[in-house]
């Protein structure tokens, strides 16, 4: 494979992922419980079960998150925009852009 069809398959990110795994309330636009995937400078990657009456985010929607720190002393609510939606046969997962 040549060197520029590599980069081509690459995908894009602006900062590296490191994986990280907490509980995280979605705050708004509707209230539900789920997990993070990783984390950036730049972002989260949060993944939700899958349940048909729940919230199913949408790439644009801006959304508030509630994670707690790792001793459940404190809660750092941040917002930003959905910017990937993946469903899997188990899971929703939606990365978000908290720079926007």
């Amino acid at each position: 494979m040549e060197e520029s069809n590599v980069l081509e398959n690459q995908e894009l990110r602006r900062a590296n992922r490191i994986e990280w795994k907490r509980p995280v309330k979605i705050l708004s636009p509707k209230r539900q419980r789920g997990q993070s995937v990783n984390v950036s400078a730049t972002g989260i990657l949060v993944k939700l079960p899958l349940k048909s009456d729940r919230y199913i985010p949408q790439v644009g929607d801006q959304v508030k998150l509630a994670i707690q720190n790792m001793d459940n002393t404190s809660t750092l609510e941040v917002s930003g925009q959905v910017v990937r939606v993946e469903i899997t046969p188990d899971c929703l997962r939606f990365a978000v852009d908290l720079t926007r």
